[in-house]
Protein backbone atom coordinates (compact mmCIF):
# COMPACT_ATOMS: atom_id res chain seq x y z
CA UNK A 1 0.00 0.00 0.00
CA UNK A 2 1.32 3.42 -0.87
CA UNK A 3 1.27 6.46 1.20
CA UNK A 4 -1.64 8.45 -0.74
CA UNK A 5 -3.78 4.62 -0.53
CA UNK A 6 -2.70 5.07 3.51
CA UNK A 7 -4.12 8.67 3.82
CA UNK A 8 -7.27 7.85 2.03
CA UNK A 9 -7.84 4.87 3.90
CA UNK A 10 -7.53 6.66 6.96
CA UNK A 11 -9.44 9.82 6.14
CA UNK A 12 -12.45 7.19 5.51
CA UNK A 13 -11.79 5.21 9.26
CA UNK A 14 -11.58 8.99 10.66
CA UNK A 15 -14.63 10.06 8.83
CA UNK A 16 -16.77 6.71 9.76
CA UNK A 17 -15.46 7.31 13.55
CA UNK A 18 -16.75 10.29 13.59
CA UNK A 19 -20.25 9.49 12.09
CA UNK A 20 -20.43 7.13 15.04
CA UNK A 21 -19.92 9.84 17.88
CA UNK A 22 -22.24 12.12 16.13
CA UNK A 23 -24.72 9.33 16.23
CA UNK A 24 -24.06 8.43 19.88
CA UNK A 25 -24.77 12.27 20.43
CA UNK A 26 -27.67 12.61 18.47
CA UNK A 27 -29.13 9.41 20.66
CA UNK A 28 -28.00 10.71 24.06
CA UNK A 29 -30.67 14.08 22.98
CA UNK A 30 -33.06 11.66 21.58
CA UNK A 31 -32.71 12.62 17.81
CA UNK A 32 -32.74 10.70 15.41
CA UNK A 33 -31.94 12.93 12.73
CA UNK A 34 -30.61 16.79 12.13
CA UNK A 35 -31.42 18.58 8.65
CA UNK A 36 -30.26 21.62 7.00
CA UNK A 37 -26.70 21.56 8.06
CA UNK A 38 -28.08 21.63 11.23
CA UNK A 39 -25.62 20.42 14.29
CA UNK A 40 -25.37 19.42 18.18
CA UNK A 41 -22.88 22.41 18.34
CA UNK A 42 -25.32 25.05 16.29
CA UNK A 43 -28.21 23.52 18.59
CA UNK A 44 -26.59 24.01 21.98
CA UNK A 45 -25.44 27.27 21.08
CA UNK A 46 -29.22 28.62 19.41
CA UNK A 47 -31.65 26.23 20.80
CA UNK A 48 -30.23 24.68 24.05
CA UNK A 49 -33.82 24.37 24.87
CA UNK A 50 -34.58 21.81 22.93
CA UNK A 51 -31.69 19.68 24.46
CA UNK A 52 -32.69 19.89 27.99
CA UNK A 53 -36.23 18.69 26.81
CA UNK A 54 -37.19 15.18 26.57
CA UNK A 55 -38.00 13.55 22.79
CA UNK A 56 -37.60 10.70 21.07
CA UNK A 57 -36.90 10.14 17.27
CA UNK A 58 -36.82 13.71 16.64
CA UNK A 59 -35.66 15.06 13.27
CA UNK A 60 -34.88 18.19 13.37
CA UNK A 61 -33.63 21.04 10.88
CA UNK A 62 -33.56 24.52 10.00
CA UNK A 63 -34.98 27.35 8.29
CA UNK A 64 -35.19 31.31 8.10
CA UNK A 65 -37.90 31.27 11.32
CA UNK A 66 -35.76 29.43 13.36
CA UNK A 67 -35.69 25.55 14.85
CA UNK A 68 -38.10 23.16 12.65
CA UNK A 69 -39.20 19.76 14.28
CA UNK A 70 -40.00 17.05 11.17
CA UNK A 71 -42.00 14.51 10.71
CA UNK A 72 -42.57 11.79 13.67
CA UNK A 73 -40.83 11.73 16.47
CA UNK A 74 -41.89 12.15 19.89
CA UNK A 75 -41.91 15.29 22.42
CA UNK A 76 -41.89 13.32 26.07
CA UNK A 77 -41.63 16.70 28.28
CA UNK A 78 -39.94 20.02 28.50
CA UNK A 79 -40.48 23.77 27.46
CA UNK A 80 -40.75 24.51 23.56
CA UNK A 81 -39.31 28.36 23.16
CA UNK A 82 -39.82 29.02 18.94
CA UNK A 83 -40.11 27.25 15.76
CA UNK A 84 -42.01 25.23 13.06
CA UNK A 85 -43.92 21.51 14.49
CA UNK A 86 -44.54 20.06 10.99
CA UNK A 87 -45.97 16.77 12.69
CA UNK A 88 -45.33 14.14 15.54
CA UNK A 89 -46.60 13.58 18.80
CA UNK A 90 -46.51 15.83 21.62
CA UNK A 91 -47.54 14.08 25.36
CA UNK A 92 -46.38 16.45 27.79
CA UNK A 93 -44.75 19.75 28.17
CA UNK A 94 -44.74 23.87 27.49
CA UNK A 95 -45.77 25.30 23.78
CA UNK A 96 -43.99 29.17 24.24
CA UNK A 97 -44.31 30.04 20.62
CA UNK A 98 -43.82 29.03 17.10
CA UNK A 99 -45.96 27.55 14.42
CA UNK A 100 -47.89 23.96 15.08
CA UNK A 101 -48.15 22.94 11.82
CA UNK A 102 -49.71 19.56 12.34
CA UNK A 103 -49.54 16.21 14.69
CA UNK A 104 -51.36 14.89 17.83
CA UNK A 105 -51.51 16.71 21.04
CA UNK A 106 -52.06 14.53 24.32
CA UNK A 107 -51.47 17.27 27.45
CA UNK A 108 -49.33 20.26 28.20
CA UNK A 109 -49.96 23.98 27.97
CA UNK A 110 -49.92 25.94 24.84
CA UNK A 111 -48.74 29.27 25.73
CA UNK A 112 -48.31 31.27 22.26
CA UNK A 113 -47.98 30.85 18.51
CA UNK A 114 -50.10 29.72 16.39
CA UNK A 115 -51.65 25.98 15.65
CA UNK A 116 -52.43 25.63 11.95
CA UNK A 117 -54.00 22.25 11.96
CA UNK A 118 -53.66 18.84 14.08
CA UNK A 119 -55.40 16.97 17.21
CA UNK A 120 -55.74 17.96 20.29
CA UNK A 121 -56.70 15.34 23.01
CA UNK A 122 -56.39 17.18 26.22
CA UNK A 123 -54.33 19.75 27.90
CA UNK A 124 -55.00 23.82 28.33
CA UNK A 125 -55.19 26.31 25.46
CA UNK A 126 -53.64 29.52 27.01
CA UNK A 127 -52.67 31.86 23.96
CA UNK A 128 -52.22 31.71 20.56
CA UNK A 129 -54.72 31.63 17.45
CA UNK A 130 -56.16 28.41 17.25
CA UNK A 131 -56.48 27.94 13.35
CA UNK A 132 -58.42 24.49 12.79
CA UNK A 133 -58.10 21.49 13.81
CA UNK A 134 -60.27 18.29 15.72
CA UNK A 135 -60.39 19.39 19.55
CA UNK A 136 -61.30 16.19 21.51
CA UNK A 137 -61.24 17.36 25.35
CA UNK A 138 -59.00 20.17 26.99
CA UNK A 139 -59.49 23.73 28.19
CA UNK A 140 -59.56 26.84 26.20
CA UNK A 141 -58.48 28.83 28.67
CA UNK A 142 -57.07 32.57 26.34
CA UNK A 143 -56.55 33.12 22.97
CA UNK A 144 -58.06 33.66 19.55
CA UNK A 145 -60.40 31.04 17.84
CA UNK A 146 -60.59 31.43 13.94
CA UNK A 147 -61.94 28.05 13.17
CA UNK A 148 -64.69 28.27 11.22
CA UNK A 149 -65.83 24.72 11.00
CA UNK A 150 -65.44 23.72 15.25
CA UNK A 151 -67.37 25.65 17.80
CA UNK A 152 -64.70 27.14 19.90
CA UNK A 153 -64.75 24.73 23.44
CA UNK A 154 -66.52 25.67 26.84
CA UNK A 155 -65.64 24.08 29.93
Amino acid sequence: MNRLELNKLIKEELVKILNEDSREDLKKYGINELKNGLTIDILKKKYPWILKATIKDATLGEDENGLVWGVNGIWISGTWKDGTWKDGEWRNGTWEDGTWKNGSWKKGTFKGGVWEAGYWYDGTFDGGTWEVGTWKKGTFKSGEWEDKKNPKPTE
